[in-house]
């Protein structure tokens, strides 16, 4: 088993009620249950295009993570989006400017 495997493997998804109830809002209404087994899948699979420091964009959802013990923890969910995400948060913050993520994310 490689190192790649190894860590994948030791990881274990896990959301906040946090990101769980922006899920909900933002994406799609799902059991916990079926969200927890979905984005373990999807980490798993490395279903995702970025992730950087604390910013995953996997299977087209962008969250916020972190890494406790063995889990992968989801703690905020901005949703489905193309947009970069951290990089429009980092403009929005330079500008002294929010962004709206209650509305869907369109360019």
């Amino acid at each position: 088993m490689s190192e790649s495997e190894a860590a994948k493997e030791a990881l274990v998804a896990a959301i906040t009620d946090h990101a769980y109830d922006q899920y909900c809002s933002r994406v799609e209404k799902v059991s916990r249950g079926d969200l927890v087994a979905l984005v373990q899948q999807q980490l798993d699979d490395l279903d995702y295009d970025y992730r950087k420091k604390s910013f995953i964009h996997l299977a087209g959802i962008w969250w916020v993570y972190t890494i406790e013990d063995n889990r992968f923890v989801m703690v905020t969910c901005y949703g489905r989006s193309d947009w970069n995400v951290p990089h429009a948060l980092h403009w929005a913050r330079s500008q002294k400017d929010r962004l709206d993520f209650t509305k869907p994310l369109e360019v």
